[in-house]
């Protein structure tokens, strides 16, 4: 965890895969239009529409390259969207439960596409960025110098993971003594760390006037994810299309997507919270985390917020407690 802290790769591991080797090539690519044959989207109306209330496009930066963790936002995208390899970003209409809500949505990709650069630093130097994704204890780090609040949780878990060859290193134990297990493969979160990974998240000097947009987008998020768990083959698809096109040294197969979703069904990565609503924050949980952090941010002289509160890290005001995995 102390390396995890000062040397931040704001990565949600592919899950159960290792090391990959990225390096970034040159690409020739020039936006496309990928979905044009398709017919467009209804309007949506009532809570649904986002005409408005939210930005005309609202931007997502993520973490990494797309992959299955990320299929609560790539869902969203509907007919007529486009790819633009060479910014590794793609747009097109936002759309909900089949309907379109009346503004456009663009996520760009994270990680090597932007010099490993956290979302959080580029909400603030990119102002048009609306959302954020981040680890929960990423937005720990970064509280005082660049205060971000999670509003939905697309993941319950976090999917990253030790990896290690028992064979090779009979001496290496898990925090608990990982040499006495058979177990090849151990969450992050089975030590007791309990971060929530790839965390949507607005500055916190927006958060009072994007609530509006809020209050409809973040249930439509939560709703995104239900379906997308429900009947992920047309997302992964778009997924696998969009690492292909941007040709970033990420290598994601249909294989590896469909493998990711089975991991996250069985193992609870993507799953209600501690009741029935899926997206939202356990604060007791979010505490612990603080306990945990702060202490080591504090041991190292990083800057963190005075009297740090689950508040400042989450909120859980614009979930719709209605939606979930049933």
């Amino acid at each position: 965890m102390h390396t995890r802290l000062t040397r931040r790769f704001s990565r949600t591991v592919t899950l159960l895969v290792g090391a990959l080797a990225l390096a970034l090539a040159a690409s020739a690519c020039t936006s496309s239009s990928s979905s044009a044959s398709k017919p467009a989207a209804p309007p949506a109306s009532g809570a649904l529409s986002l005409k408005g209330v939210c930005p005309d496009t609202v931007v997502v930066q993520s973490n990494w390259f797309p992959e299955a963790e990320h299929g609560a936002v790539y869902q969203l995208l509907g007919p007529g969207y486009r790819i633009d390899a060479a910014t590794k970003r793609i747009s097109g209409p936002l759309v909900a439960s089949g309907k379109d809500t009346g503004v456009r949505i663009e996520i760009r990709a994270g990680g090597p596409a932007v010099g490993f650069q956290s979302a959080a630093a580029l909400m603030y130097q990119k102002p048009e960025i609306t959302l954020g994704m981040l680890q929960s204890d990423e937005i720990i780090q970064v509280s005082k110098t660049q205060p971000v609040v999670g509003v939905v949780a697309p993941l319950e878990l976090d999917p990253q993971i030790l990896l290690w060859d028992p064979k090779s290193h009979p001496d290496w134990h898990t925090i608990t003594d990982i040499g006495q297990t058979d177990t090849p493969v151990l969450l992050i979160v089975d030590t007791g760390y309990p971060n929530y990974a790839n965390v949507l998240t607005v500055r916190a000097d927006q958060k009072a006037k994007l609530a509006p947009c809020l209050q409809r987008l973040v249930p439509i998020i939560q709703q995104g994810q239900v379906d997308f768990m429900r009947s992920p083959g047309a997302t992964l698809d778009l997924l696998v299309k969009v690492d292909n096109a941007y040709k970033g040294g990420f290598v994601y197969s249909r294989g590896l997507a469909d493998f990711a979703v089975a991991q996250m069904r069985r193992l609870g990565i993507v799953d209600n919270g501690h009741d029935t609503t899926l997206g939202n924050f356990d604060t007791g949980r979010v505490q612990r985390l603080i306990n945990i952090v702060v202490p080591i941010l504090n041991g190292e002289k990083k800057p963190v917020k005075a009297n740090l509160t689950p508040a400042d890290v989450v909120t859980n005001e614009f979930t719709a407690q209605s939606v979930g995995l049933r």
